[in-house]
């Protein structure tokens, strides 16, 4: 190709630069002008250019627009100056699409030089001008500085393209993975419950298995007496009655078979008590809510009622009572609840803390308001409970003691009815003086201040 530009309409323009290295694949440019020995000057300069380029041709604003919406162009060189559709409104209607918005375009035109002129069309969307007749050099050293722009960017967006299918496929591995954690999970759960589920069963099982031997103890002991003091006053019976019947029963045998009888009945008596006081017991423990009536109580007058029970007792094993509960406390609840529990800790630490002849034995009973909660304190300073049984002494039947008229239900009882009828929490702690502290952590309820 020569080194001038065939004519523009009017003019001719300098010989492109050679050594340009063609690019592949072809990218699309686009040329508009309404002349067609223009656009055939301009498809002649750009092929001969050796840039690789797919040159289209439009020889007016409307055909120009069809085009733009079918392909995606690299540049546009857009003649101002055309019948029907001009130049600045091709420029104008391509910034408002967003599919053309960032196509690049350059005004090729005659005559409009002027600096109004240039400002109006960079407000259209142009973003340079080339005045006819146009240097071929300009024109090409332009079209390169756009395609190496285009070539960036297709290059960043197929970067993006890329990172955008990186983190799908991140995000599909990720989802994948985090169904299979919750998966497994699950499962875990799933086997944790059954696991819990299996030990709380044991756990009953135990439980009962140690109630139901608690229970053959309890009443076993007593009927045990029982049916020895009846065989016995049977064979009193039987022996009075023979005597009689020979004639041969004197004052003395008679009042030896009498004073048998008589310790046989209160052995009898003893033994039925027994079994009553532990019917009694279990009677408590299984009692449901709906047993208990719910109202506002004195609690400084609850814990005395419980003490003067207790009192001559207590005052035999010399133990010193303290009442230390403020006469300002009235919490609301089931009050009888709450007398069981105290009358339990109270036989609780006559029968197992304080031994016969304890010196300085003490019992005390405090209590104070924390915010929606009641905190009440039994303490006393006797033998304490070991840490190992620590755990085990709110068991059913669970006693240190057996075979001495205990059942081993006191403590379980306050746990029950703490629990299940005033919804409150147990604490067995031991303070540092030694000694038990049971502490209730009770509801303070409604409309008791």
């Amino acid at each position: 190709m020569s080194s001038e530009v065939p004519p523009l309409a009017e003019s001719a323009g300098d010989a492109p630069a050679a050594g340009m290295e063609p690019r592949s694949p072809a990218v699309k440019l686009l040329i508009v002008d309404d002349l067609p020995e223009n656009l055939l000057a301009l498809r002649g300069l750009l092929e001969a250019s050796g840039l690789g380029l797919d040159v289209h041709e439009a020889g007016s604003g409307q055909e120009a627009l069809r085009q733009c919406l079918r392909y995606r162009f690299a540049l546009i060189l857009l003649d101002v100056q055309m019948p029907g559709m001009d130049g600045m409104e091709v420029a104008a209607m391509l910034r408002s699409n967003p599919k053309t918005r960032s196509t690049p375009i350059i005004f090729v035109t005659a005559g409009l030089n002027s600096e109004q002129h240039s400002f109006k069309g960079y407000e259209s969307g142009a973003i340079d001008y080339l005045i006819k007749p146009v240097n071929g050099f300009v024109l090409l050293s332009k079209v390169r500085i756009f395609l190496e722009m285009f070539q960036q960017r297709l290059q960043i967006e197929a970067s993006a393209q890329h990172l955008e299918q990186q983190v799908r496929e991140r995000t599909a591995e990720l989802a994948r993975l985090n169904a299979g954690l919750e998966q497994e999970v699950q499962q875990r759960s799933q086997e944790l419950q059954l696991a819990q589920a299996r030990l709380m069963q044991e756990r009953h099982h135990a439980a009962l298995g140690r109630m139901v031997a608690g229970m053959a103890h309890n009443i076993g002991t007593p009927l045990g007496n029982v049916r020895l003091a009846a065989s016995t006053l049977q064979h009193n019976v039987d022996a009075l009655l023979n005597a009689l019947e020979h004639r041969a029963l004197s004052r003395t045998a008679m009042n030896e078979l009498l004073a048998g009888c008589g310790e046989a009945l209160r052995l009898i008596d003893g033994g039925c008590m027994q079994i009553v006081n532990l019917q009694q017991q279990l009677r408590d423990i299984v009692a449901g809510v709906e047993s208990y009536v719910s109202a506002a109580y004195s609690l400084r007058n609850l814990a005395a009622h419980v003490l003067a029970g207790h009192a001559q007792e207590l005052a035999e094993r010399r133990v010193s009572v303290s009442n230390d509960v403020p006469g300002d406390l009235w919490p609301h609840g089931p009050s009888e609840a709450l007398a069981q529990v105290l009358k339990a800790l109270v036989r609780n630490a006559l029968d197992h803390a304080f031994e016969p002849g304890m010196p300085g034995a003490a019992l005390k009973i405090s209590a104070r308001r924390e915010g929606d909660d009641l905190q009440l304190d039994v303490i006393d300073n006797g033998c304490g409970v070991p840490a190992e049984l620590m755990g085990r002494i709110c068991d059913p039947f669970f006693t240190t003691r057996m075979g001495l008229v205990h059942y081993g239900l006191g403590l379980n009882l306050v746990q029950s009815l703490t629990r299940s009828v005033m919804h409150g929490q147990l604490q067995l702690l031991s303070p540092e003086q030694g000694g038990l502290l049971v502490r209730l952590v009770l509801p303070y309820g409604p409309g008791a201040d």
